[in-house]
């Protein structure tokens, strides 16, 4: 429920919110610092720039939950994934994903569907 993810924005465990705050973050870093940096002088270079240099988003555990979140969940990639200079959208959307973890478990024992793969995986050798 929508009005639940509005209301606990102090709850820690809200990845919604949690992928909210951290896309408008980047955004504004993406926009003050990167942009700044590297298109000051030249303004009618920040659409190319925008255009050419990949974004790749990337997390470890809570970090690539987020991260996914921010992609999949429309709420967070409509709103915050696109940028674009006034009204026009120059670009949308992550170039790349990275997603890290690791579990103190095997990967048959953290991992829905890896036997399977297994067992598919040594019928073929």
């Amino acid at each position: 429920n929508n009005n639940n993810n509005n209301n606990n924005n102090n709850n820690p465990l809200d990845h919604l919110a949690l992928a909210e705050s951290i896309q408008r973050e980047f955004n504004s870093v993406y926009r003050d610092v990167l942009l700044d940096e590297y298109c000051a002088d030249r303004e009618h270079d920040v659409e190319d720039f925008m255009k050419r240099v990949p974004i790749v988003g990337m997390g470890h555990s809570l970090g690539a939950r987020i991260q996914a979140v921010s992609c999949s969940h429309p709420n967070v990639s409509d709103k915050y994934l696109s940028m674009g200079k006034g009204r026009r959208r120059i670009r949308s959307g992550r170039d790349g994903m990275i997603y890290l973890g690791f579990a103190n478990w095997g990967a048959s024992s953290s991992i829905p569907g890896v036997e399977s793969l297994e067992r598919t995986v040594r019928k073929r050798r």
